[in-house]
């Protein structure tokens, strides 16, 4: 069952528990409820894409155990929020779950419950570069136990045309009979024929096995000129009440007497020299919506499909990248940049699925970021400057060939700074160290503070308070009025915000990845950058200012 399905099974399911209108709605919408996991789980999906109960209800039950909600502003709890519909909306989805996994394992299709007088005969699945199209469809197949012999398969491209979907005369070579061998001197001899192509492979084995479904999967279909792949036959993709082309076509004569020659004269597949697709022949295909594709899809052609999106779900957590002595937690990344190409470009269509790479053993090599991922963003998203992407933590644009010198792995590395990638063991090290507990975690960046030194003022001790509140105590007696001056000489980034700022911005306040704002005066620090960050800071800060502020790290 595909969401779109799911869906709308759902909000028949609520109207038979509820007859309140209101309730309708309340309880089919989820986003306040997904606003308030994601930020407990910043890698779980949205709640409609699960479906085992159990897990579900886990999760029910971890949200009613929340003392204070991290999204609410009120006192609420989640057995409170919104009057009780937020959690009432959860138990009724919970217990909608629970219907379906009965009715499955009583061997009753969930398809017959669903709303849709017809299925769909013609579906283009599309989403950005990665999302799993083409997995989904596999995976579809395979749930519903198609056989391969079933399934046909071809790529559109810039030079796929009618000849090289459907079929064409061409010379093949046939044998020579034996009584005329002797005569051409040859076993075997040029001759023309029409030869089936993907399309007709798929149409005469349909007609042949009418007991069976069969599927024709394009892939990238808007990559080729489907008004010219197609020709006349996106006529037959109007389908009647019973799933047969509704306007059946004329073949030529070429192909006429291929399928009479396959199926009989008169058959059903070419009765009157038409063609018409059988009503268990399926047309699926994928649609990157990134490709910039040199023939669009017509309106006309486009209303004969029906279209089901495949969502970016950050689904991959156990994926890194791999930098020098880094390691970066893929699914960091991937949102960060999502974020920056939708405040690039205000689309989806060239984000980062979850498979836009195949790493190995879910490591993704140095060499696989920058050939792969980056040379994708530097073409694609940030060719005329747009994305602001590729900087250092010093604010420092990046050339794509920075990459490939001998400073490389510094040059990577402070990119993932300034976009404040989650560094895998930074928020075990920050947890620890806030939280005034000296345990040593895997620290790849190596360095820790450990005292501060400032002209006429005791010693910042470290070990006295969190570092975090070290960095604080030391900006308090540097003075905040004379830091605030300096501010734009200061270079240091966190998802494209200044660490040290006079105002807030959303990008922080509303994030996912650890970081939020703490105040001093009129200044606003960015808190959950990584130790040596703000070592930085105070090293700047006293060239700047001219402050000699000694410095004891490890």
């Amino acid at each position: 069952m595909n969401i779109t399905d799911k869906i709308a099974l759902y909000q028949e399911f609520i109207k038979k528990c509820t007859s309140s209108e209101g309730s309708w709605s309340n309880y089919s919408q989820f986003s306040r409820i997904d606003k308030l996991i994601k930020a407990i789980h910043p890698d779980y999906s949205d709640l409609i894409y699960y479906s085992d109960p159990k897990f579900v209800r886990n999760l029910y039950q971890e949200l009613l155990s929340l003392e204070k909600l991290p999204t609410e502003k009120t006192k609420d709890t989640f057995k409170t929020l919104g009057g009780g519909q937020y959690h009432n909306a959860m138990a009724t989805y919970i217990r909608f779950l629970e219907a379906v996994k009965i009715l499955s394992h009583v061997d009753m299709s969930i398809s017959q419950f669903s709303p849709q007088e017809k299925p769909a005969f013609q579906i283009i699945y599309y989403g950005a570069p990665g999302t799993g199209k083409s997995h989904r469809i596999k995976k579809e197949l395979k749930e519903m136990n198609v056989p391969e012999k079933n399934i046909f398969r071809t790529t559109f491209h810039p030079d796929s045309d009618y000849s090289s979907f459907v079929g064409a005369y061409k010379p093949t070579m046939k044998p020579v009979a034996d009584e005329y061998k002797a005569v051409v001197g040859k076993d075997e001899e040029i001759a023309y024929s029409f030869v089936p192509q993907t399309f007709i492979k798929a149409y005469t084995h349909a007609y042949k096995n009418p007991d069976e479904n069969i599927y024709l999967i394009i892939e990238e279909i808007n990559r080729g000129n489907c008004a010219q792949i197609f020709g006349d036959l996106f006529q037959l993709l109007d389908r009647d009440e019973n799933g047969g082309s509704e306007y059946p076509i004329k073949a030529d004569s070429d192909l006429k007497m291929y399928l009479e020659g396959e199926l009989g004269i008169g058959h059903d597949g070419i009765k009157d020299g038409e063609l018409c697709l059988p009503s268990n022949l399926y047309i699926w295909a994928t649609m990157n919506t990134s490709d910039q594709s040199l023939f669009p899809i017509d309106s006309a052609f486009k209303r004969r499909w029906d279209w089901e999106y495949e969502p970016i779900k950050y689904k991959n957590t156990d994926w890194v990248i791999e930098i020098g002595d880094n390691t970066y937690k893929w699914t960091s990344f991937q949102r960060i940049i999502n974020d920056k190409i939708f405040e690039a470009t205000n689309s989806e269509d060239k984000m980062l699925g979850d498979y836009f790479v195949k790493p190995c053993n879910n490591v993704i090599t140095e060499k696989l970021f920058i050939n792969k991922v980056l040379f994708y963003l530097w073409n694609d998203v940030c060719k005329d400057g747009d994305g602001d992407i590729f900087r250092t933590d010093g604010n420092k644009d990046v050339k794509f060939s920075d990459l490939y010198n001998d400073n490389c792995i510094d040059t990577l590395q402070s990119m993932m700074e300034y976009l404040g990638v989650t560094l895998l063991a930074e928020d075990y090290e920050i947890a620890n160290v806030e939280d005034g507990i000296n345990k040593t975690a895997k620290n790849h960046n190596k360095e820790s503070l450990i005292s501060i030194q400032l002209p006429n003022n005791p010693i910042i001790l470290t070990s006295d308070s969190t570092q975090f509140d070290a960095f604080i105590k030391a900006l308090r007696i540097i003075g905040i009025d004379r830091i605030i001056q300096i501010l734009p000489s200061l270079k240091y980034h966190r998802l494209g915000c200044p660490v040290l700022s006079t105002q807030q911005d959303d990008k922080i306040s509303n994030n996912n990845d650890g970081y939020s704002y703490y105040q001093e005066g009129n200044l606003f620090v960015i808190k959950g950058c990584k130790v040596y960050t703000y070592i930085r800071i105070l090293e700047d800060l006293g060239k700047l200012l001219n402050i000699d502020i000694s410095l004891e790290t490890k």
